[in-house]
């Protein structure tokens, strides 16, 4: 006999929640992970398919370096297990989620939004749909499809102890991006975004009948370089642009200190 499918459903009183924790080998807490779905569907056949039915959230919290920089957030120097910053992460989807276990990806559907932020401890949440105004170490990160998933090539059993994972990003469909860090504030528009842990790199890429829209706002406020772009490639700490396709830019004069 074999299983050809598990399903759990909430009801009125108990929704269904799944948590994971990773600990490192010293038995401190790396990360805690949360997930939300109105009904989730296990079916171990073709090396497992998990999917949840929304709406439903995500929860996360790590620390910055085990948690990558897509947003320009990582630990700058050792610290004691109990002062570590810790990264906060709240996803939010109306429709489904969809996971390939034997893949190693897990895809968010239609009415996608992602905020992170720093958090105080590993029980402080916080809601990515009142985001609105981001402020300093904070991102949000809108589309109607995310998908997560393991850099191709790499191979598990040759992972090395206290390395993370490397992982990959794509969104689709109506991005919308917003990032704040000490380089200011960097925000757009997209038909596709990618993050490379690996690399450290976040892509954004218009259609063809419409490109990418950035726009900088440096720290002091005053307005940066803002454009439009078919390609971009972009250090997310730094802001550093790697590589582009131009289509309009427009570079603002630094206002000139001691007049007005």
């Amino acid at each position: 006999a074999t299983v050809q499918s598990v399903a759990l459903m909430q009801t009125q009183d108990r929704p269904v929640l799944v948590q994971a924790l990773r600990r490192g080998g010293d038995g401190v807490l790396e990360a805690r992970h949360m997930l939300h779905a109105v009904k989730m569907t296990l079916t171990p056949e073709n090396g497992g398919r998990l999917i949840g039915d929304g709406p439903g959230w995500y929860r996360g919290w790590m620390i910055p370096k085990a948690a990558g920089g897509m947003f320009g957030q990582r630990d700058q120097a050792p610290r004691d297990p109990d002062q570590r910053t810790i990264t906060g992460i709240h996803l939010v989807f109306n429709d489904s989620m969809q996971g390939d276990m034997f893949g190693r990806n897990l895809d968010f559907l239609r009415g996608v939004r992602v905020g992170v932020r720093s958090v105080a401890s590993w029980e402080e949440i916080f809601d990515a749909r009142t985001m609105d105004a981001i402020s300093f170490g904070e991102s949000t990160l809108d589309c109607d499809r995310l998908r997560f998933n393991v850099e191709p090539g790499y191979d598990r059993g040759r992972r090395v102890a206290g390395v993370p994972t490397p992982w990959e990003m794509e969104a689709t469909s109506g991005v919308v991006f917003r990032t704040r860090n000490d380089s200011g504030l960097l925000e757009g528009t997209a038909s596709r975004a990618a993050y490379t842990s690996s690399k450290d790199l976040f892509t954004v890429e218009g259609a063809p009948n419409r490109a990418a829209i950035f726009r900088q706002t440096r720290p002091d406020g005053s307005a940066g370089p803002e454009g439009a772009v078919r390609t971009m490639s972009i250090r997310p700490q730094t802001m550093k642009v790697e590589n582009a396709v131009i289509e309009r830019l427009n570079i603002a004069t630094p206002p000139i200190k001691g007049t007005r």
